[in-house]
């Protein structure tokens, strides 16, 4: 994604928690756990998340596609205040280096 060969990523592991913490190490990744598909959607359309995490444990295969389906057809708003929130969280990226 850094190097601009895609635009949204999907990380899974046993809860989805772990590879959220690392992923959001990286500038310019917002990874997030989603469940279900509201908060998949939301994710993105209120915070530009770029990678959905999901925990293979956690979430059976039927839901994860739904999810999956829902972050996938979510797009960030442009509405001012969620706009506001993103370049916040990119002037922290900045400011942490």
């Amino acid at each position: 994604m850094q190097r601009g060969g895609a635009e949204r990523g999907l990380l899974i592991c046993g809860s989805g928690i772990g590879v959220t913490i690392a992923a959001n190490k990286f500038n310019g990744i917002r990874a997030s756990i989603a469940h279900d598909p509201a908060s998949a959607e939301q994710g993105v359309v209120h915070d530009a998340m770029n990678v959905l995490s999901l925990g293979a444990k956690v979430i059976d295969s039927a839901t994860a596609a739904t999810v999956l389906a829902a972050f996938l057809a979510a797009t960030p708003s442009d509405a001012e205040r969620f706009v506001r929130r993103t370049n916040k969280v990119q002037q922290i990226e900045k400011e942490q280096g």
